[in-house]
């Protein structure tokens, strides 16, 4: 189900623009780990499941080129539009089966994505296409959200608390890996050199726009949408009149601080 509607283009605009920022503290912990497993250069990366290319665009300096590989044609649309990097390449494809050599790439990186895949099957492509010592680096964000800003943080923080979960009663399966910190992500893994990192803070500064515009990208608000259009409207119209009253007379020029944390699972192709 939610694989349709990553493919819907009016989705996949409002997920570039609203979605937190990617997390530069998790692309340093991805070339730490590399460091430890892998002598330079890096030549290839591969980012499955890039998406609108938020993350794609912070791992082109450090390799010879990166391919990024989608199932959904506007999520490669809108990473191509906003893309800055020569070295990057945008590629239509399922992540089960990658138009990939054997032992060709140094790192498998995919970020809020490896949920929706097949993971039997993507995790024996992403070990086929590594070259030994090639590092696979997966990462997710909980729901343990926090919103800071003078003394309503707490409310602002139930607030949005509540309408997250309403929201998730339309999640698929999927979802159950998010909120779980990837645990299961990382023991089904069949690496026996892998290591799995949770609680990464990260901090992002928001306005009232950019927090209700993260509710609406979220793709169980689509969902809420077809299955309930007049309803789903009056919860979001709902959700920004009780934001405006929490934040007072300048709800406008607001900036709250959006806190969340990220979990990696990081793991290393025998040489062997």
């Amino acid at each position: 189900m939610s694989n349709r509607i990553f493919k819907q283009n009016e989705f996949s605009s409002m997920y570039h623009r609203y979605m937190p920022p990617p997390s530069q503290d998790v692309i340093d912990l991805i070339l730490s780990y590399m460091e430890k497993k892998k002598a330079k250069p890096y030549e290839v990366a591969v980012d499955v499941g890039c998406g609108t290319g938020r993350y794609t665009e912070l791992l082109a300096s450090h390799f010879q080129k990166v391919l990024a590989f989608d199932s959904s044609e506007s999520q490669i649309n809108e990473a191509k539009r906003a893309c800055s990097s020569k070295n990057v390449h945008y590629q239509i494809s399922s992540c089960e089966k990658l138009p990939l050599e054997d032992e060709s790439v140094d790192l498998v990186h995919g970020a809020l994505s490896v949920h929706f895949f097949d993971m039997d099957t993507f995790f024996q492509e992403a070990i086929r296409i590594l070259k030994p010592n090639g590092c696979i680096a997966f990462h997710t964000f909980n729901a343990d959200y926090v919103i800071e800003y003078g003394n309503c943080s707490e409310t602002l923080t139930d607030c949005f608390n509540k309408v997250w979960k309403a929201c998730y009663k339309y999640a698929d399966k999927a979802m159950d890996h998010m909120l779980d910190d990837y645990e299961m992500v990382f023991k089904a893994l069949p690496l026996i050199d892998k290591q799995w990192t949770t609680n990464i803070p990260h901090t992002a500064s928001i306005t009232l726009q950019d927090l209700l515009g993260f509710i609406r990208s979220f793709y169980m608000s689509y969902i809420y949408a077809e299955q309930d259009p007049c309803g789903a409207e009056e919860f979001h119209i709902r959700n920004e009149k009780r934001f405006q009253e929490i934040l007072g007379a300048d709800f406008e020029k607001a900036v709250m601080k959006f806190h969340l944390k990220h979990s990696c699972v990081f793991a290393c192709k025998s040489s062997e």
